[in-house]
């Protein structure tokens, strides 16, 4: 196939180890199918923030603000609510840079996914929507144009579509998993389709992308075969597009394949590099498990730094906004072992045990149970959010969607979650809703 290169977008000017573990029997899949269709109105009552910050200087937001910043939104796939390093849980889990981030910026204890699995979760970020009403519900559902695909633009945004079509000057861009376009074979829509100017996704050994070696467009998406790291794969178009766009403003999409399975395999430079842990209530399979997951939220670490590190490179930091989530709790569902003539952790396929913890947390990825939505949460932007906050208030998934959307001058009434940057950057004490508690998970 003949590709043909395109002009790259215009480069406009800026705009200046000790814990327990309790296995618990999993509940039948229609029950957990039925539970996913509930609205719930709140998880957790609102706790009284710990102390008002000092505020920095508020920046000014709105269409023809100088100020408006870049975004980075970064999304972890099946991350445990355990393994975040500043959480103190587990001494074994090494996130130097997510904590320094973290402690840098605000982090929320009492963050929530949308919903507790992939599809539903990530339609509920892209569309700042409460995606049950709008039929992604669960994993394979269809809402009408395909298995796990996005309604139209016409029906339901993205909150790139937004920032395209705000005339803000945003150029956007994406890598990792996207996941709501169809299922291989049938995917039948790519993040380019829905708002992202460039994009490389796909899960693993096969990506695609409408970017060449030399960073220009192309008129026809490139299906590209890389057998290496995955985090290494997306992190690294998530540098070159940074690069590509240090004089623009921009919006970036960063969701990293992982901790989610396959697991690393032997010889990953990620998982040689890591010291093995040993918890003594675990198998050795149990043991070997953690061991390759705690390798890949370290790559996502590591590899977060060098997207970091590019931003600083280029004078960016201080003009970037960084979020962090994780789509849902990590899996740990219990399946009847028959050869063993128990339950295991162990025995199932991709909902058994795939070394993400959630602890201390009940439940895991597919129920609403905490484990399953209560997930790693932070934001950071230098100079602009004060250090060191802890922020008490349950918030979601949903309300990083509209805080994207206010940071890019935009008000969208349309979007169900709540801004958090009045919060953020200390002008309010408290998240504030409309009706005074969350509405939507």
């Amino acid at each position: 196939m003949q590709l043909t290169r395109r002009k790259r977008i215009g480069r406009g000017k800026k705009r200046s180890c000790s814990r327990k573990v309790a296995g618990r029997k999993r509940q039948p899949k229609t029950s957990v199918r039925r539970a996913m269709l509930v609205l719930l109105p709140a998880l957790a009552p609102a706790v009284p923030a710990p102390g008002e910050p000092v505020a920095l200087a508020a920046p000014t937001f709105g269409p023809a603000s100088s100020e408006l910043p870049n975004i980075l939104m970064v999304l972890s796939d099946d991350h445990g609510h355990t393994d975040l390093g500043i959480t103190g849980i587990d001494s074994a889990v090494d996130t130097p840079v997510l904590d320094k981030l973290a402690a840098n910026g605000a982090r929320f204890e009492y963050g929530y996914a949308s919903a507790p699995q992939c599809v539903p979760s990530r339609a509920g970020l892209m569309s700042g929507r409460n995606q049950n009403t709008f039929g992604l519900y669960m994993n394979d559902a269809d809402a009408g144009y395909g298995v796990s695909v996005l309604p139209p633009k016409q029906k339901v945004m993205t909150i790139a579509e937004h920032l395209k079509d705000s005339g803000h000057g945003y150029v956007t861009g994406m890598s990792g998993k996207w996941h709501l376009g169809g299922v291989e074979p049938h995917v039948v829509e790519h993040a380019g389709d829905r708002g992202f100017d460039e994009f490389s996704d796909g899960l693993v050994n096969q990506f695609r992308t409408n970017i060449d070696a030399d960073g220009a467009l192309l008129d026809k998406t490139l299906l590209v075969r890389n057998s290496s790291n995955r985090v290494d794969i997306s992190a690294d178009f998530a540098e070159r597009f940074v690069a590509r766009h240090s004089k623009d403003r921009f919006f970036y999409y960063w969701a990293p394949f992982g901790p989610h399975e396959p697991m690393l395999e032997d010889g990953d430079p990620y998982l040689a590099a890591f010291p093995k842990p040993h918890y003594s209530w675990y198998s050795g399979e149990e043991n070997d498990r953690r061991h390759r997951a705690l390798a890949m939220v370290k790559a996502i670490d590591t590899r977060l730094g060098g997207v970091l590190e590019a931003l600083r490179q280029h004078s960016l930091e201080e003009s970037t906004l960084i979020l962090f989530a994780s789509d849902n709790g990590a899996p740990l569902g219990l399946d009847f072992d028959a050869e063993k003539g128990r339950y295991s952790r162990l025995a199932g396929e991709a909902e058994a045990y795939q070394g993400s913890d959630n602890v201390p947390l009940r439940g895991a990825k597919g129920f609403l149970w905490e484990g399953g939505i209560r997930v790693p949460m932070f934001a950071y932007w230098k100079g602009t959010i004060p250090a060191g906050q802890v922020i008490r208030e349950p918030v979601t998934t949903l309300d990083l969607t509209a805080t994207i959307a206010r940071a890019a001058g935009l008000d969208l009434n349309v979007l169900e979650g709540k801004s958090l940057l009045p919060r953020l950057v200390g002008d309010e004490a408290m998240v504030t809703r409309p009706h005074g508690a969350l509405q939507y998970f």
